[in-house]
């Protein structure tokens, strides 16, 4: 960035942040998808994001668009990974100097899909978007709080792991990982050059901080990001965190969080609709819901057409017990042929994700409700 002109360009990024953020209670209008398979979802994003070697920035766009997708529309279970597919195609365009080609997407999604579905699902996304990508990206923000500290290289990637499995990415989420990653270095206080590059005291940050740690403590060390983060060219930072939050964990003040997260998520909800219908929301849908105090504005969803009619598509999955779901890792459950719906099948190739979503089903982590 120029150097002249980077307080205006922060200034704006954080400015723009509530436009790009998705709804915090868009899982309960869909009819047939949980924060769980979500979760999911992001992690096999965030392997296929590793496997073409992209940017940082493409993933956090990938995931955000997403999110504001599933905000705006409706989307069957069994379209759940085209969503997430065409997302991370339409970030790398955005992102990358060289995109991979759209049969690599369509081979690592198990050939699920053919090259017109993608093609017409990027359309639509596109559409429901209004073309707009210009999303602050909390890759900007961290390297600008990193300027404090001259660039530490240890601060910076265990801050980059926090970004990867914390709440969503806001500029104060950037800066709350930079402030946590240094106390677990022991790399001094929160002083006033740090206040002046993040725009936070440390006080305003430990909100954020606290969802992190209770991140950490969740993590599994079966999904991706987990693993991503043990290899040595990361640091192996998710090994340090894992180690550290087990010995200090006890130290953060988490009794109540996600009662307070359920609280000020309600709040966001009742303004954005006040007839949205009640859920079992998983803590996991929450860690952002603290820094929203209103809602950005009223959503209409419709109904994506779609050619799977199907029972799961009529249906409300909602989440009963985050702690019990045992998921496992993306791609264990592979090339099996599971009936999702009495007399439909589905084949399920590698690495479709249909069949841990199936999975959620039958370990009774999910309960069903007829949707109206």
């Amino acid at each position: 960035m120029v150097s002249e002109y980077i307080e205006d360009i922060i200034e704006y990024l954080r400015d723009a942040e509530p436009k790009y953020l998705p709804c915090t209670e868009y899982m309960s209008k869909q009819r047939a998808l949980t924060w769980d398979m979500r979760r999911i979802l992001v992690d096999w994003i965030i392997q296929i994001h590793y496997k073409f070697r992209m940017q940082p920035e493409t993933l956090f766009l990938a995931i955000n668009i997403v999110d504001r997708f599933l905000s705006k529309r409706h989307v069957a279970m069994s379209r759940l990974q085209l969503a997430g597919l065409t997302g991370l195609l339409i970030a790398s365009k955005y992102e990358e100097t060289t995109t991979p080609h759209i049969d690599d997407f369509i081979f690592l999604a198990g050939n699920c899909y053919t090259t017109k579905d993608v093609m017409a699902a990027e359309v639509y996304m596109l559409t429901a978007l209004g073309f707009d990508m210009a999303y602050p990206n909390p890759m900007t923000f961290l390297r600008r709080v990193s300027k404090a500290e001259q660039y530490n290289i240890q601060t910076r990637t265990i801050a980059k792991y926090l970004l990867e499995v914390g709440p969503d990415r806001l500029s104060h989420v950037a800066a709350a990982g930079i402030c946590l990653a240094r106390r677990m270095l022991r790399s001094g206080k929160w002083d006033a050059n740090l206040r002046h590059y993040s725009g936070f005291t440390e006080g305003e940050l430990q909100p954020c901080i606290d969802i992190m740690v209770s991140a950490l403590l969740h993590a599994k060390e079966s999904e991706f990001v987990f693993k991503k983060y043990t290899h040595r060219r990361f640091l192996r930072a998710s090994l340090f965190c894992q180690d550290w939050v087990a010995r200090h964990g006890d130290e953060f003040d988490l009794a109540d969080l996600h009662i307070r997260t359920f609280v000020a998520a309600s709040a966001a909800a009742a303004a954005a609709d006040s007839d949205a219908a009640s859920e079992v929301i998983s803590p996991s849908a929450l860690l952002t819901a603290f820094a929203i105090s209103t809602a950005s504005g009223t959503l209409s969803p419709s109904l994506t057409s779609d050619t799977h009619t199907s029972a799961e598509s009529r249906c409300q999955f909602i989440l009963a017990d985050r702690d019990r779901a045992d998921l496992g890792a993306v791609n264990q459950l592979i090339g099996t042929q599971r009936s999702i719906t009495a007399g439909q099948q589905h084949h399920l190739g590698k690495p479709a994700l249909l069949d841990e979503f199936d999975e959620l089903l039958r370990k009774g982590s999910v309960v069903v409700r007829q949707g109206r």
